[in-house]
């Protein structure tokens, strides 16, 4: 059995974990959720992308080597990097800012062309997670300087 195979049933086994967990703590409604809402819905997705991934596909090849070469090693370790500063930097910035730098930046270090793509893949994804914690979860977000 493929190291992949396993590692993918792993973490569907452990996103079942975290569903039965949330389930415990309550789950609420979409209008109010109980603690347990968010981590359900997270360990549903991760269910859900385990099970696509663990099943039998025809005709399909193997996937490219991440490290093939170092071009590729450099782009994770970039991509990575920037998770890291994205942390550090979150209280100082806030997530507005941090968030649509950090995301520019992996878009770019992802070879996304040119400038506009990349702006507006850095707006929209700081736009939804905006919306989906601070609007309609009520979770306060950094502010940063800003706030």
């Amino acid at each position: 059995m493929k190291l992949e195979t396993l590692f993918t049933g792993a973490l569907t086994l452990v996103g079942l974990g975290i569903v039965y967990a949330a389930v415990q703590y309550g789950f609420g409604s979409p209008r109010e959720p109980g603690p347990g809402f968010f981590p359900c819905f997270i360990g549903v997705l991760i269910v859900l992308f385990g099970g696509i991934l663990l099943r039998p596909r025809r005709g399909s090849k193997e996937a490219p080597k991440l490290f093939a070469n170092r071009d590729g090693a450099r782009r994770f370790w970039l991509a990575a990097a920037s998770l890291v500063v994205w942390l550090l930097l979150l209280d100082a910035l806030g997530f507005l800012l941090i968030t649509f730098i950090v995301t520019w930046a992996d878009a770019k270090i992802f070879r996304l062309e040119g400038w506009v793509k990349p702006a507006l893949l850095a707006a929209g994804t700081t736009l939804m997670i905006f919306l989906l914690f601070d609007v309609w979860f009520y979770i306060d977000l950094p502010r940063g300087f800003l706030g």
